[in-house]
């Protein structure tokens, strides 16, 4: 008998490794689906929490649900920020309308009645939100090569019907969000191969003896599994799985509420928590000041320089979206040129667009007072930041100090 994944710190790290295999359609998913703008998100069948805590990171409040009150319990380690309840997919336990956006990942397989499942994540995103199935395979179209390897597929195909799941749900995503309601986008993530590595293929061949374990002899799966090896270090290897994905919006939803944006300037008795807000925010984006921010004398050396810098000489200016303080916009003029001394946002805002949106203000306040050029220094450690920058039309100058110096030429205002 295999007792390969015996606990839920194992399965938590084949969950982590299932999750490689998504990694880069996932991001572009969360894109299509409007992460960026969920406050509110779901995830159903969240097991250990490996993508629950990963949509955490960026920013909304997420809950996660699973059956299991073992995985549950290992997620509240490896996601402590996830709010965690213990519920049946068929009967999700919250009310209509209640997320922004809900998702799954290899859920739908598992379900014994999958439309129910997508029904109930139709009922409790609200209208004009999103539901998003991230990856369900297909087998289906399972491809091996060499030949010989083709039993494989077949024994594991045969293997997942026996543990209850359904392995060609992958083709049914289209239909089963119709029938929810859901105007769905399909789609099949891309394959790819090369040498793997022997933590993958260590990883990959204990989810087979568990998946196969009294299927076949121990001397027969060995033999599968040298010439698995054989043919990968030959490059031979082929192995794909069709995986679809879909994501479909709730109908009946008014647009999506402009969020309230606003600048003032700190407070006297803000100062303080003013000036360890900008270095939270650089260490955080920027990798040469990691070191120095470990540091407590450079740390309390650096608050020093900060503190009149920032509150005497330039204008700083707090960030608020919805009366939340969510970053930062420092800015000085100098002659004619209007220069961005420090800009930031925080965690929980980083990946909702406020950072293009703080530029973008400085750029309103340069042709307010009639100036003709941003510019702003950046350190070369900091790479978030110079990719912002340049997706906001700053363009490198000659360097003038020990960073790097960029500029926006702002084109005259029409006078109509």
């Amino acid at each position: 008998m295999d007792t390969t994944f015996r606990t839920p710190a194992d399965w938590h790290t084949w969950f982590t490794h299932q999750a490689t295999w998504t990694q880069a359609t996932r991001q572009w998913l969360y894109e299509q689906a409007g992460l960026a703008r969920a406050r509110t998100v779901l995830e159903v069948g969240c097991g250990t929490g490996v993508i629950a805590g990963e949509v955490a990171r960026m920013g909304p409040a997420v809950t996660g649900l699973d059956l299991d009150a073992g995985m549950l319990a290992a997620a509240r380690r490896e996601a402590p920020t996830v709010l965690l309840v213990q519920g049946d997919a068929h009967a999700l336990p919250f009310p209509d309308g209640a997320f922004d956006l809900v998702l799954c990942h290899y859920l739908l397989l598992w379900l014994a009645d999958p439309g129910q499942g997508v029904r109930e994540m139709a009922r409790v995103v609200r209208p004009g939100g999103v539901v998003l199935a991230c990856a369900e395979p297909d087998y289906g179209g399972r491809v091996d090569y060499p030949v010989e390897l083709a039993r494989l597929g077949a024994l594991q195909t045969a293997a997942l019907r026996r543990q209850g799941a359904d392995p060609t749900i992958g083709r049914q995503l289209g239909e089963l969000f119709a029938a929810a309601g859901l105007a769905a986008t399909v789609g099949v993530m891309a394959g790819q191969w090369g040498r793997p590595s022997p933590e993958s293929c260590a990883a990959e061949w204990a989810m087979r003896r568990h998946d196969l374990a009294g299927s076949l002899p121990a001397e027969e799966l060995a033999h599968l599994e040298e010439v698995d090896r054989q043919a990968a270090e030959a490059g031979q290897r082929v192995l794909f799985v069709p995986t679809f994905y879909a994501w479909g919006e709730k109908g009946g939803g008014a647009p999506p509420r402009q969020r309230a944006a606003r600048l003032r300037p700190v407070r006297p008795e803000e100062r303080d928590d003013f000036t360890w807000m900008v270095m939270d925010t650089i260490r955080q984006g920027d990798l040469s000041l990691a070191a120095v921010m470990r540091s407590p004398f450079l740390t309390w050396c650096a608050r020093r320089i900060l503190h009149p810098y920032y509150h005497l000489v330039s204008r700083p200016l707090i960030l608020e979206v919805d009366g939340v303080t969510a970053g930062f916009l420092v800015l000085h003029q100098v002659k004619q040129i209007l220069v961005v001394e420090a800009v930031g946002v925080l965690a929980a805002f980083r990946q909702q667009g406020w950072g293009m949106w703080l530029l973008e203000q400085a750029a309103q306040e340069a042709r307010r007072l009639g100036l003709g050029r941003l510019e702003l220094h950046v350190s070369s450690g900091n790479r978030p930041a110079l990719a912002l920058y340049a997706k906001a039309g700053f363009h490198p100058v000659p360097r003038t100090w020990s960073g790097i110096q960029m500029e926006r030429v702002l084109p005259p205002q029409r006078e109509d």
